[in-house]
C-alpha cells in the first residue's frame, strides 16, 4: 500500500503547486474546483499534466485512478448499503482523484479520454509507465480486496471488458 500512497501523495502535491501557479480567474475554475475536493474537471486534466513535472506519471496516475474509481462506483460496489460502506471504505482507503464532465456535473467520462487519438492524446502517452502504474495500484487494490473481503472477479471482468471496448488497440498489453 505504500506506493500506492506515495504515488498519491506526489499527485497531489504536484496539483498542489499547479495551482499556486497564476493562472488567469478565468482559467482557474477550469483547472479544479475547490469546493468539490478530490474531483478534477476533464477540462482541465491537460492542464495538469503539461504543467506537472513529470507529465507520463501524472497521466498514468489520472487514467488508472479514474479506471478504478469509474469501477468502483458502479452498482455493485457502491449500490445498496452494503455496496455504500465498501465505497466508503475504498475512499478513505485511496486518495484517488475523481474526473468529472464538469465540475457540477453528474456524469463521469471515459479514462480512455487520457489516449484520446482525435486530440493527439494518444501520442503523450508513455505505456512504460502506465504499465508500471497499472501494476502498483492494481496489486495494491486486490490486496484490500482481500484485506476487506470484497469479491473481486466481477471488477477484474467488467476493467478487462472496458479496456477491450474504450481503449484501442496498444494498452490492451500494458494494462
Amino acid at each position: 500500500m505504500n506506493k500506492t500512497i506515495n504515488l498519491t501523495d506526489w499527485f497531489w502535491s504536484e496539483v498542489k503547486k499547479i495551482e499556486k501557479k497564476k493562472y488567469d480567474r478565468s482559467q482557474e475554475r477550469e483547472i479544479t474546483s475547490y469546493s468539490i475536493g478530490r474531483e478534477i474537471c476533464q477540462c482541465g486534466t491537460e492542464t495538469f499534466i503539461e504543467n506537472s513535472r513529470n507529465p507520463g506519471k501524472m497521466r498514468s496516475i489520472m487514467m488508472i485512478c479514474f479506471l478504478i474509481d469509474m469501477l468502483m462506483r458502479r452498482k455493485k460496489y457502491s449500490g445498496g448499503k452494503s455496496g455504500q460502506k465498501i465505497y466508503a471504505k475504498f475512499n478513505n482507503t485511496f486518495r484517488y482523484p475523481i474526473i468529472v464532465a464538469h465540475p457540477m456535473g453528474e456524469e463521469f467520462p471515459s479514462p480512455s479520454w487520457f489516449v484520446c487519438s482525435f486530440f493527439g492524446i494518444d501520442k503523450k502517452v508513455d505505456w512504460g509507465i502506465v504499465s508500471c502504474v497499472s501494476k502498483i495500484l492494481l496489486d495494491d487494490l486486490f490486496d484490500w480486496f482481500v484485506v476487506e473481503k470484497v469479491k473481486y472477479k466481477s471488477f477484474e471482468k467488467k476493467m478487462l471488458r472496458i479496456i477491450d471496448s474504450e481503449f484501442k488497440p496498444e494498452p490492451k498489453e500494458y494494462l
